[in-house]
């Protein structure tokens, strides 16, 4: 299980697009996403998967509603198409089935099911779930979890049965309970690296 973070290389440098400092950290970020995606690849030949798995995202640039930090991050810091289509076509290379899925829900029912790992591994959890049964019927979501694990999960009572994932969506908007697991309560399992190299800003964290 390994989580890899670049938020370093998304840092507000508060200068301008045609800057010495802005150009640099342009080019810095498209070549370290670049070794990211030969990081995947390795790593996929390595362990002989058969696919490949990725959400289906559309994301365009508008007002998140989460203040303009959150959204230079996500309309102007993404790159996600340009990492997605390097995946793409490294995969074809190498034999790999890319396969990408709709994501609904997905973040939600990763981190219920799934409470050995932090956030982003256990929604990746479900997405790797969903995509080894894409074309199956009725395996798109898996089965709806009890109200006695939900009330134990979240150590209260929901006050009513909750028969799909939309509804338990919705009762977690309503009542405003933390469905995500942090990646801070898992510190003393995780293991630190630069990737490749300690001057490439691209940390990787492995579970020890």
């Amino acid at each position: 299980m390994r989580i890899i973070d670049n938020s370093k290389l998304n840092i507000n440098l508060h200068k301008s697009n045609q800057s010495i400092e802005q150009t640099y950290q342009n080019n810095k970020k498209e070549f370290e996403n670049y070794q990211i995606v030969k990081y995947l690849i390795t790593l996929a030949k390595h362990y002989r998967c058969e696919k490949f798995i990725v959400e289906d995202l559309n994301i365009t640039s508008k007002n998140q509603g989460k203040g303009r930090s959150y959204n230079r991050l996500v309309n102007n810091c993404w790159n996600r198409n340009k990492l997605v289509q390097n995946i793409k076509k490294h995969c074809k290379l190498v034999g790999i089935k890319f396969i990408d899925i709709n994501p609904a829900y997905s973040s939600i029912i990763g981190n219920i099911l799934h409470r050995n790992y932090p956030d982003p591994i256990n929604a990746s959890i479900e997405i790797g779930r969903r995509g080894q049964y894409k074309f199956q019927k009725d395996r798109f979501y898996p089965k709806v979890p009890s109200d006695d694990y939900l009330n134990e999960h979240w150590k209260q009572t929901l006050g009513k049965s909750l028969v799909s994932w939309k509804d338990i969506s919705i009762w977690i908007k309503n009542s405003k309970v933390k469905y995500r697991v942090p990646l801070d309560d898992f510190k003393d399992q995780l293991k630190f690296f630069s990737l490749n190299h300690n001057k490439s800003k691209i940390d990787l964290y492995k579970f020890i």
